[in-house]
């Protein structure tokens, strides 16, 4: 337990002589018990006898003490920081534990900043594509649906009642199927809404006490409308259980691959689902402290990146044939070949780019995800292709490197394309590369992952 060297500091301070004692916790070590004295003295077995009947007692209050520790630093790391990925925990620890050495001296103290530098950025963006246009498309088709409906009660009810209100009605249904069957301006469905909700509601509560035989055909009416929406909610059911679909699997698919990646090196992910899944890994010798980092990790990770993202496309195309709607996905990687750094911001609970330079990175992520290739009205990213956007040429280079690698492995397919793509605002001078993707045999576990993402 003591080597010579550890002795040297007791010996300069006078100690002549020394006792040291492990102290156990479950047959682990947990503390050493040392026991000196600035005189000469002989080590008696009474002396000894003594020392073990109080080391349990020693033993249980450190236990009890570094236990008292962890629940203290574990309590400020989920009030400052919320929930730590492992990678970086230790890094939180050592910021709560700094906070608990000198909060007793300065109750005003404020936690220090946490802070990874040097670390290089992999980005990936798996989109669901046209989902904004199928959004629509599935309003219009439940709004014309719902105006078919009330339209039908109004002309049997007309048939058996004459009254103003429901020419007046039925003269507003045909004005709005007019509307839904063009473009739908987001004042023009308030309006619809509104009307659907209200003045149509307002009448058929009318009928079934002015036109009994009609009440069967307006319950219909009230349950067909009787959703989250209070409006008929069919296609729009139906676009979201297959986004739904395509958002677990993908997620969880990218889960399992990422946790694997681990093991590759250490590094900090983060994913986010809305129309699709994009995913942030940032890697570096900052974060992983003790193992030590270099390129060929990091080229490593960069063929992971690539060969998951279209794995996630052959998912994506696995699952087409079970989708209430067909769902496409495309997939977008942004090459960086510059470490940044990146910064936990308390606010938001989770990291950010730091410092001026480094944002500049962050727009680009921000503004790739729809950009068009030059003089063209062409989207960068299509379904069943990979697009890859660089700046510089020997990220191009090395990206070729892997595209021909993966094209070998039957992950990718076809001839490379080359793109420069238009200026964004803040970005020029960006590049691309687009490469199909094999999809045409499922190595992937698809079936597994289209079980769970049809679970509730």
């Amino acid at each position: 337990l003591l080597t010579y060297s550890s002795l040297d500091p007791l010996h300069k301070e006078g100690r002549k002589c020394i006792i040291s004692c492990p102290l156990i916790n479950y047959n682990n070590l947990i503390g050493v018990l040392e026991i000196v004295s600035e005189d000469e003295m002989e080590v008696t077995d009474d002396i000894v006898d003594k020392i073990e009947i109080a080391l349990p007692l020693f033993e249980l209050a450190l236990h009890r003490s570094r236990t008292t520790l962890n629940a203290r630093i574990d309590k400020i790391i989920k009030e400052q920081f919320t929930a730590i990925q492992p990678s970086v925990e230790w890094r939180f620890t050592e910021a709560a534990l700094n906070y608990l050495r000198h909060s007793e001296d300065d109750p005003e103290i404020k936690m220090e900043p946490i802070l990874f530098n040097n670390v290089f950025p992999l980005y990936g963006a798996i989109d669901i594509r046209n989902s904004s246009t199928e959004r629509s498309k599935a309003i219009q088709l439940d709004m014309l649906e719902q105006l078919d409906m009330a339209a039908a009660i109004i002309a049997k009810a007309e048939s058996k009642k004459q009254f103003p209100l429901l020419r007046e009605i039925s003269f507003k249904i045909r004005k709005y199927k007019h509307s839904v069957s063009n473009i739908v301006l987001s004042d023009e469905e308030i309006a619809i809404n509104q009307f659907l909700k209200k003045d149509v509601v307002e009448l058929f509560e009318q009928l079934k006490t002015i036109v009994p035989s009609l009440d069967e055909e307006i319950d219909k009416y009230f349950a067909a409308a009787n959703s989250s929406v209070d409006m008929v909610y069919h296609h729009r059911k139906q676009l979201d259980e297959s986004i739904t679909v395509i958002n677990k699997a993908i997620a969880k698919f990218i889960d399992t691959e990422q946790k694997a990646a681990q093991n590759l090196y250490p590094h900090y992910f983060e994913r986010f689902v809305t129309d699709g899944v994009d995913f942030n890994i940032y890697v570096g010798q900052s974060i992983a402290r003790g193992i030590p980092f270099s390129d060929f990790y990091l080229r490593n990770l960069k063929i992971w990146h690539m060969s998951t993202l279209a794995k996630a496309a052959q998912l994506s195309q696995d699952l087409l044939a079970d989708l209430p709607v067909p769902l496409q996905t495309t997939q977008l990687i942004l090459a960086h070949e510059h470490p940044i750094s990146i910064s936990f911001r308390p606010a938001e609970r989770k990291f950010d780019v730091d410092g001026a330079y480094n944002i500049r990175y962050e727009i680009i992520k921000k503004r790739i995800d729809k950009v068009h290739l030059r003089d063209s009205n062409e989207r960068l990213t299509q379904p069943g292709k990979l697009a890859i956007v660089y700046s510089q040429p020997r990220e191009a280079e090395e990206y070729l490197e892997y595209i021909e690698f993966l094209t070998n492995e039957r992950l990718l397919e076809g001839e490379v394309e080359k793109l420069d793509l238009e200026e964004l605002q803040g970005v020029s001078g960006l590049k691309a590369f687009r490469i199909g993707i094999h999809v045409t045999q499922q190595k992937q576990p698809g079936s597994e992952l289209k079980t769970e993402a049809h679970k509730r």
